[in-house]
């Protein structure tokens, strides 16, 4: 049985499919096999979930921040042959993430989802356009709601 964290980067799959070159650096090749897409989808997991986190703790940091140099060193790491970190970071954040929303109000949920959902398009906007990253973002923030966050 997958668990719930490889069940959201299997349902953002064919969106980070679609969008994962403007992430590819331009002198890398533009393969995209399907370990790199779940790789990329699981980065914009795990930079949404951190997002949510550290506006849930009102943290000063810019969510999804690190989205673009993540991605870049799972590349790295898949071109060198290495197994990556991405599963051990994902799994951890995904349950931190369940832990803070807990620790919230309900009426604090929404605000922060808003501010974590707001951090990734500003990231992803300068390499998709507002247009693309506020649609991608959208798409991040309900998976990363209906199937980590409320684990459906």
């Amino acid at each position: 049985m997958e668990d719930e964290f490889q069940s959201a980067a299997n349902a953002l799959r064919d969106d980070a499919k679609e969008y994962i070159t403007y992430f590819v650096p331009e002198d890398e090749d533009r393969f995209e096999p399907l370990t790199m897409v779940l790789g990329f989808a699981s980065a914009l997991l795990v930079s949404f979930l951190a997002g949510f986190q550290e506006e849930a703790k009102r943290s000063a940091k810019k969510a999804g921040k690190s989205t673009f140099k993540w991605f870049v060193s799972l590349l790295t790491d898949f071109k060198e042959g290495k197994e990556s970190e991405t599963s051990k970071e994902a799994k951890r954040r995904a349950n931190e993430a369940k832990q803070t929303k807990r620790s919230l109000k309900k009426q604090q949920v929404p605000k922060a989802l808003d501010r974590a959902e707001q951090g990734l398009r500003d990231e992803l906007a300068g390499r998709l356009g507002e247009a693309k990253a506020t649609e991608l973002a959208k798409k991040v923030r309900q998976v990363a709601e209906r199937k980590i966050l409320n684990g459906q």
